[in-house]
């Protein structure tokens, strides 16, 4: 996994305020670094890519010996031997209360490959969700590229528009003057403070655009936003170039996240099925213990058998004669006895009620469902990439449309507004050629933002990382 995609480990999505005094104008490169490091969304994927990690650890470990220990303490109504009969007249230590320890060993010897393809799976669920991560990463960098560029038109509108206020209030005032002295009448004064008001209130709309996008930026970038507003600083340009459609589809392919986890959710869904296919099959382990049974509270210590052992063998010795009555001495008249055992155990399932083929069903069907998904997907980003190549080539010729609009508007804006000032033309040809450049200076700076906003979805749609 790319590291730089981790979350930090001390504090993971706290929300980094910007500096307290004056932050410096951040570039666009500036942003989504700081995006990169601060993003909630991308720091949570990146725990999830540890998630991930740790199921496919939790899948490795069942290939290695399993080694535990058990305690437990019984008391029952009848007395019962610490360790069963191990020979005839085997004399035992009896007691209604017991204490059992024990090591326990398991391994699995032979699975049908079930183990090995779980962790095949697992793997390429890691993989998965890297790739998952690394598309978050692409969407991000779409995001706050979005909203850098929609900030960086909307300051030159927001200009242009207080531009046209002032120009409107000096056309007011000029059209007030010609009243006063006879060559104008008052609806030229009227029409002009209607056209300034309705100016205003593009003013406000865009200037509530200009703070929403500058709070959705500092969003993406997960600060709060305490030392002000997000300040940035850059210019918008429509000499990047883009690549063609071949070539773009095939970096889309070969690099987008998304599609990348497709494909290897597929794979981990298949080999899914082959350890679910896998449990139909014998599997063999190694099973084993060892412990201690202690007794408490004993009843019968197999004292009494070995003296009625003793009196009824004619041959054997003195019972005075203590050393004589190690003949017939166990270890089953002992209070604490050693017990253990290993074997290979072979489980087969005979009848399950159909749950082991309905488990295959279930992952055959996750597979077939991943894999229509895929192809899907692989349906989707072709329409991407030509629908972001489409963009990419209309925004540019509407830029230099525009261009050409602006210029030619800024004539008719002058030579009316000399023409009324002679008295030889009327302020609603004044307001509209005023209006008709506006919305050029305008519809030119929006052109500018598609264009860049395009480029970054072209960016969105091949997988392009910075």
């Amino acid at each position: 996994m790319n590291p730089a995609f981790m979350p930090p480990r001390d504090s993971p999505g706290v929300a980094r305020p910007l500096a307290d005094k004056e932050p410096a104008p951040l570039t666009l490169g500036d942003c989504i670094q700081i995006a990169r490091a601060n993003n909630p969304s991308l720091a949570s994927g990146g725990w999830d890519v540890q998630v991930a990690l740790a199921q496919r650890d939790n899948k490795a470990s069942e290939r290695w010996p399993n080694i535990g220990g058990s305690a437990r303490y019984n008391t029952y109504l009848q007395n019962q031997r610490i360790v069963p009969v191990r020979k005839n007249n085997d004399p035992g230590m009896f007691s209604t209360s017991q204490f059992a320890g024990d090591i326990i060993l398991r391994m699995p010897l032979f699975t049908w490959g079930r183990i090995r393809s779980e962790i095949s799976a697992a793997d390429f669920a890691a993989l998965a969700a890297t790739n998952r991560l690394a598309r978050t990463w692409e969407e991000l960098i779409f995001n706050v590229s979005s909203a850098f560029y929609t900030i960086l038109g909307q300051r030159p509108v927001i200009e242009s528009l207080q531009f046209s206020i002032k120009a409107l209030e000096t056309r007011r005032q000029k059209a007030l003057d010609m009243m006063r002295v006879g060559k104008g009448a008052k609806v030229d004064v009227l029409r002009t403070e209607v056209r300034i008001s309705d100016v205003e209130q593009k003013l406000v709309r865009e200037e509530t655009v200009l703070e929403i996008q500058r709070r959705a930026l500092a969003t993406l970038m997960g600060v709060d936003g305490l030392g002000g507003p997000v300040q940035i600083r850059g210019s918008l340009k429509t000499n990047r170039s883009a690549p063609d459609l071949n070539g773009a589809l095939a970096m889309a392919y070969a690099e987008r996240g998304d599609y990348r986890a497709a494909k290897d959710s597929v794979d981990a869904l298949g080999w899914k099925v082959a350890a679910a296919r896998a449990t139909r099959w014998p599997s063999l382990s190694l099973a084993g213990t060892y412990g201690t049974r202690v007794a408490a509270g004993v009843t019968d210590n197999g004292a009494v058998f070995i003296d009625k052992q003793i009196g009824a063998n004619p041959q054997a010795p003195n019972p005075n004669a203590p050393p004589a009555q190690k003949l017939y001495q166990s270890p089953g008249v002992s209070t604490s006895l050693p017990v253990g055992n290993i074997g290979v155990v072979a489980e087969y399932p005979i009848f399950d009620g159909g749950k082991i083929t309905a488990q295959i069903h279930e992952q055959e069907s996750k597979l077939a469902s991943a894999q229509a998904n895929l192809r899907k997907l692989w349906l989707q980003i072709r329409l991407d990439v030509e629908t972001a190549l489409l963009n990419v080539d209309s925004a540019r010729r509407r830029v230099r449309a525009t261009q050409k609009a602006i210029e030619q508007s800024k004539e008719s804006f002058r030579i009316e507004s000399q023409k009324y000032d002679l008295g030889k033309g009327s302020i609603t040809d004044v307001l509209d050629a005023q209006s008709a450049m506006l919305d050029a200076e305008t519809t030119n700076y929006r052109a500018l933002v598609d264009y860049d906003i395009a480029l970054a979805q072209l960016g969105l749609a091949t997988g392009e990382k910075r």
